[in-house]
């Protein structure tokens, strides 16, 4: 399927691209990209089943269930607490805090 430069005109309208200037040298490589599709159609994917979305795989290490944590482990590690936040000590200079 040949597509005219109305075509492709009108698909870059839709995408809200604008082909003005020098934007508009690049019509050849667009009709190349959607003419692509043609080659994509030639596939034969009717024994492929159709997918709904997500995967069918399942977390094999743990179950996915509340319960215990990693949360407030290795706290220790740190100077001071501030509330629930941990402080430490400045990086760069000394801590105008």
């Amino acid at each position: 399927m040949e597509l005219k430069e109305s075509d492709i005109r009108k698909l870059s309208e839709l995408a809200r691209v604008s082909l003005e200037g020098e934007e508009a040298s690049l019509l050849d490589s667009m009709r190349e990209i959607i003419g692509y599709f043609e080659v994509l159609n030639e596939l034969k994917t009717e024994v492929v089943e159709p997918m709904s979305g997500g995967t069918s795989l399942v977390n094999r290490f743990r179950d996915d269930a509340a319960g215990w944590s990693y949360q407030g482990l290795g706290r220790e590690g740190f100077s001071s607490e501030e509330g629930e936040s941990l402080k430490t000590p400045p990086v760069f200079g000394e801590s105008n805090a």
